[in-house]
C-alpha cells in the first residue's frame, strides 16, 4: 500500500488535560485548522512545532511522515511542510522542547491504514487507558471518531484523527 494514508493533512490543535506526575495525560477538545472567519471566508493555519534538533526533526517529519518540504525561505532554522487543505506545518529549531499542553493532529480518512503505516516505519502509538480516553491496538474509538496518538522525537504528542461514516 502506498504511504499516503496520512498524507492528507487536516492540521488543528488540540488541548491536554494535565494529569497526575508520571500519569498519562488525557486528550480533550480540539479546534479545527479551518475556520470560518466573518462571512464566508475560510483561513488556513500554519501549525506550529519546536525541535530542539532540526536535522533529526526533518528525518522524521520528511522521512517518516513523508511531508514534502516547501522549500520556503525561512530567516532562522526551520523547515515548512506543505499540508492537506493548502495548511503548513512548520518545525523550528529552539533549546527546549516537547513541552508544551497541546497536541498536533493530523487527518485521516483511513485510520487503520494509517496507524499500519506509521508502525510499519517505526513509529510508537501511545497506549491510554484512562476513563475518558482507552485505546486498543493504538486506536481510541469513541461514537465515530476514531483517534490515535504518536510522539516526535522532541516528545511533541500527534494525534491522527477521522470520523466513521454513519
Amino acid at each position: 500500500m502506498a504511504w499516503n494514508a496520512i498524507r492528507p493533512l487536516c492540521l488543528c490543535v488540540l488541548a491536554r488535560a494535565s494529569g497526575p506526575c508520571g500519569r498519562a495525560e488525557a486528550p480533550v477538545a480540539s479546534t479545527t485548522a479551518m475556520a470560518t472567519v466573518g462571512p464566508a471566508t475560510d483561513a488556513w493555519i500554519m501549525a506550529i512545532v519546536p525541535t530542539t534538533d532540526l536535522a533529526c526533526a526533518k528525518a522524521f517529519y520528511g522521512d517518516t511522515l513523508d511531508l514534502v518540504d516547501a522549500n520556503a525561505p525561512t530567516p532562522s532554522p526551520q523547515v515548512i511542510y506543505r499540508c492537506g487543505g493548502g495548511s503548513l506545518l512548520e518545525v523550528y529549531e529552539r533549546s527546549t522542547a516537547g513541552r508544551a499542553p497541546h497536541t498536533r493532529v493530523v487527518g485521516s480518512k483511513r485510520m487503520r491504514a494509517a496507524v499500519d503505516q506509521l508502525r510499519n516505519r517505526g513509529v510508537r502509538l501511545e497506549e491510554y487507558n484512562l476513563p475518558e480516553v482507552k485505546t486498543e491496538d493504538g486506536i481510541s474509538s469513541t461514537g465515530d471518531l476514531r483517534e490515535a496518538w504518536f510522539r516526535d522525537p522532541d516528545g511533541n504528542i500527534l494525534r491522527i484523527h477521522s470520523h466513521v461514516e454513519t
